[in-house]
């Protein structure tokens, strides 16, 4: 059976480089998926005195950047929600649920992939945190999985806490390719090695993963919530 997952991104760029291989599978076989962005991904760059029309700009920038990777994966459904950058800490947790609760009332997802709970982002804290929020079972949504993914340049930057994956999505090179086409789109978010967001580090870390286990190139991710019934 066809299944439909929801990506819960804080900013556009993280839906590729946390499942961007997985998306572009999912999709090629006929699977249902709907990427929100919560955030915008570029104001946080700027400091308090910049004028409005060029943080305007560097919005619609990455915006047009992730409309082009939603192309190359094949992505027909997503959203903008546009919150500010770098400031998801200033904005009430139930706001942030209550987005994912529409979203998950609308499009009724089987299975969720957000951030994980070690990323030293506090955009992506918080969206995972929300995100545990929202999916709480109950009688209004039949999801029965939540799974964080990883961020490089986040993810594996927080030397305190280490992301644990413990469930892999093998990779055809096909998929992977796609990811890596996805992630370019995003000119300003990619820099040569050995940036944490390079093509390099990107296909590294899918061969890394895919030695970890047992495959050729794979996607990692840490199972939040499974419900499986036993036949």
């Amino acid at each position: 059976m066809k299944k439909k997952y929801l990506i819960i991104a804080a900013h556009p760029d993280d839906e590729t480089l946390g499942c961007g291989a997985t998306i572009s599978y999912l999709r090629k076989k006929k699977n249902e998926v709907r990427v929100i962005f919560l955030g915008e991904g570029s104001t946080c760059r700027f400091d308090s005195t910049t004028k409005k029309d060029i943080l305007i700009k560097a919005i619609e920038q990455r915006k047009k950047f992730s409309l082009n990777a939603m192309k190359i994966l094949n992505v027909k459904s997503y959203f903008y929600y546009n919150l500010p950058c770098g400031k998801f800490d200033q904005i009430p947790i139930l706001k942030l649920a209550k987005i994912i609760e529409k979203e998950i009332s609308t499009f009724k997802p089987n299975i969720i992939f957000t951030h994980s709970e070690t990323d030293v982002h506090v955009d992506h804290q918080r969206t995972f945190q929300a995100t545990l929020q929202a999916t709480r079972p109950s009688l209004n949504n039949n999801i029965n999985t939540v799974l964080s993914f990883e961020i490089l340049s986040s993810t594996e930057k927080n030397f305190t806490k280490e992301f644990l994956p413990n469930y892999f999505v093998e990779l055809d090179i096909k998929s992977l390719n796609k990811k890596l086409s996805a992630m370019k789109s995003y000119k300003t978010e990619t820099k040569k090695y050995p940036f944490s967001r390079s093509i390099v580090s990107i296909k590294n870390l899918a061969m890394y993963r895919g030695a970890q286990s047992g495959c050729d190139y794979a996607e990692a991710f840490k199972i939040i919530r499974i419900v499986k019934k036993i036949s």
